[in-house]
């Protein structure tokens, strides 16, 4: 009875790494459909128009993507058997990858911002400081204080990141949890406000380093404002709650195939998920200028 009964809760869980893989990337795609095409028409239009709602629930939808890509980078994290290889396969994809995001974001390959000290890229980058946050404080013997200092500045190069240091935050939620499903889903919760409340205020910081904002006051002031009037603007947040289904729900395996892949099919399945970020990123940013 008791065998059946575990028989029967492994077999409820049906999602492996790469059906989350794909998930995210479907989710990803629709989400940069809704920002490419749907944005311009959802600001200008009052939250109660069918414009907008939709793009609300395209975005909200689209929220599934990082935390999966973190969920998984983690359990590669935890597995993998060359993890130097792993951060450098995720260093070069993060640096070709940041050009197509500016493309995607910018319609040129190259970021010229306002301020010099302004930058952003893209989410391969966030997830190599994940990766590098998890190397440092767990596969390392250095000394704490010198873990301490690292991990801060981690963080602190993580701002720049699309996502800004929320798939830091969730790696290590992910990563400390690993073994208690309820911990672990219950903490993912309650990073989603806590997360959702400092990044927008993040924006004082760079608020006060750009032209004209070098008063931190008036930063201060026009960040609150802003977020008064467009509250509603962070309504799509409320689809990271999705992925708690999915974290549930996984199965503790890589594939759901029962005879190991070949080496060459493996890697093909490895460096798609890489390949295909930049490149959708290029494709819909083409269209987004031409059309």
């Amino acid at each position: 009875m008791v065998a059946s009964k575990n028989h029967q809760h492994t077999c409820m869980k049906q999602f492996s790494i790469l059906d989350l893989k794909y998930i995210a990337i479907i989710a990803m795609v629709i989400d940069h459909i809704t920002v490419a095409f749907l944005r311009t028409a959802a600001l200008s239009s009052s939250p109660q128009s069918v414009s907008f709602i939709l793009y609300a629930v395209l975005r909200g939808i689209g929220r599934l993507t990082m935390p999966l890509m973190v969920f998984c980078l983690v359990e590669g994290f935890t597995h993998t058997r060359n993890l130097h290889r792993y951060l450098t396969r995720l260093f070069v994809f993060a640096v070709i990858s940041h050009f197509a995001f500016v493309y995607f974001n910018y319609g040129s390959f190259f970021f010229t911002p306002k301020h010099p000290i302004y930058f952003q890229t893209g989410i391969i980058a966030a997830l190599f400081f994940a990766l590098l946050l998890l190397t440092v404080l767990f596969k390392t013997q250095l000394f704490i204080g010198v873990k301490i200092l690292l991990s801060i500045v981690i963080f602190f190069l993580s701002f720049f990141c699309d996502w800004t240091f929320y798939p830091l935050l969730l790696a290590l939620i992910f990563y400390l949890f690993r073994e208690h499903i309820f911990l672990k889903i219950f903490t993912y919760i309650l990073s989603i406000p806590f997360w959702i409340f400092f990044n927008r205020y993040t924006a004082i910081v760079k608020n006060s380093i750009t032209v004209n904002r070098v008063n931190v006051l008036h930063a201060w002031n026009e960040t609150i404002a802003y977020f008064e009037k467009y509250y509603y603007f962070q309504l799509f947040m409320l689809g990271l709650f999705l992925v708690i289904p999915f974290i549930a729900l996984y199965n503790g395996k890589k594939t759901k195939l029962k005879n190991a892949d070949t080496p060459k099919r493996q890697a093909v399945k490895k460096y798609f998920f890489y390949i295909f970020y930049p490149a959708h990123l290029i494709v819909l940013g083409w269209l987004k200028t031409f059309f």
